[in-house]
C-alpha cells in the first residue's frame, strides 16, 4: 500500500504530460488548417507578435486587401506627382464632345473708340447708335434674330450668322443697308459723335464651351478687321465704313458676282497680322452709293 502511494504522484505527472502534449497536438492541427484555408483562400498569410497587458503571443491575421497598381500615365508627372498640365487624351476627349459649327462671320468695330477727344458718354452713345443701326440693318434685309447671335466686345460686335441664311445677303444687301444707316446717322452727328466702321465678312468652323465661342476662323476675322491696312483704307477717306473679306469669301462669292456684288470694286491687299500672313480684299463704300 505503501509503494502504491509513492507511485501516485509519477503517474499523476505523467498522465498531466501526456495531456499537454495531446492539446499541443490539436493546437498544431488546428493552426496548419487555418494557415492551409488562408493560402487557399487569400493568397498568403501574415503571423504577427502582439504584446501588452496580454502575455505575448502570436495572432493569425490575413494580408489587407493591396491597392490596385493601375495608374493613368498621364496624370503623373515624371516624379510621381500629379501632373496636372493638360494632357493630348485629355484635349482627344474633349474634342469629341465638342464638334465645330459652321458659321458666318460678321465683326463691326467703332473706329477710334479710345481717340482722347472721345469720353465715355460719347462712347457709350456710339455704342448705343452702333446697336441701333446694325440690328435695323439686318431687319430691313430680312436676317431675323432667330439666324444670329451677337457678342458685345466693348468697341467692338460680333455677329455669328445660321449658315442657312446666304452670305449674298450679307455681303450685297446687308452691307449696302448698313452704309446708308451710318449715312443717315452722321448726318445729325458731328465731330467726335460721327460713327464710322471696320467691317469683316468671313466664314469657318468655330468650337464652343461654357465661356463662349473659339477656333482658327474667327481668330483670322479679327486679325482682319483689326489690320493696319484695314484702319489706313478707312482713314484715308470719308466712306462711312471699310469692309474687308477674307480670300475664300472672295473667291467663293464675291468674284462670281452673285446678287447685286460687283467684284471690280474690291482690291486685294497683304495682310500680317501678328501669326497671320494671308491675303484679304477691301471694298470702300462711296459715299454717293448710300443715303
Amino acid at each position: 500500500m505503501g509503494a502504491s502511494l509513492q507511485l501516485l504522484p509519477a503517474f499523476a505527472f505523467t498522465v498531466a504530460v501526456l495531456a499537454m502534449g495531446v492539446m499541443m497536438v490539436i493546437t498544431a492541427f488546428s493552426v496548419a488548417g487555418m494557415v492551409i484555408a488562408a493560402v487557399l483562400g487569400r493568397g498568403g498569410v501574415e503571423l504577427r507578435s502582439f504584446s501588452g497587458n496580454q502575455d505575448r503571443g502570436w495572432s493569425l491575421l490575413t494580408p489587407p486587401e493591396r491597392p490596385s497598381r493601375k495608374v493613368v500615365p498621364a496624370l503623373l508627372a515624371s516624379d510621381g506627382e500629379l501632373d496636372r498640365r493638360p494632357s493630348r487624351e485629355h484635349a482627344v476627349h474633349a474634342s469629341s464632345t465638342n464638334l465645330p459649327t459652321h458659321r458666318s462671320i460678321l465683326a463691326v468695330d467703332i473706329e477710334g473708340f479710345g481717340r482722347p477727344e472721345r469720353d465715355d458718354l460719347i462712347r457709350g452713345a456710339l455704342r448705343q447708335s452702333l446697336y441701333r443701326v446694325l440690328t435695323s440693318a439686318l431687319d430691313q434685309v430680312g436676317i431675323s434674330s432667330n439666324h444670329y447671335e451677337t457678342t458685345d466686345i466693348g468697341d467692338a460686335l460680333l455677329v455669328l450668322v445660321d449658315p442657312r441664311v446666304s452670305k449674298v445677303r450679307l455681303l450685297d444687301l446687308l452691307i449696302g443697308q448698313l452704309a446708308a444707316q451710318l449715312a443717315m446717322q452722321n448726318r445729325m452727328a458731328s465731330g467726335a459723335a460721327r460713327l464710322r466702321l471696320r467691317v469683316v465678312v468671313h466664314a469657318g468652323e468655330l468650337s464652343r464651351d461654357v465661356h463662349g465661342v473659339y477656333g482658327e476662323d474667327l481668330n483670322t476675322a479679327f486679325r482682319l478687321v483689326n489690320a493696319q491696312a484695314t484702319r489706313n483704307h478707312l482713314a484715308a477717306t470719308t466712306a462711312p465704313l471699310v469692309l474687308i473679306v477674307s480670300d475664300p469669301i472672295y473667291q467663293s462669292v464675291i468674284r462670281h458676282g452673285y446678287g447685286g456684288i460687283d467684284a471690280s470694286n474690291y482690291r486685294p491687299v497683304q495682310i500680317y497680322e501678328k501669326e497671320t500672313r494671308t491675303t484679304a480684299w477691301i471694298y470702300l463704300v462711296p459715299v454717293a452709293d448710300v443715303g
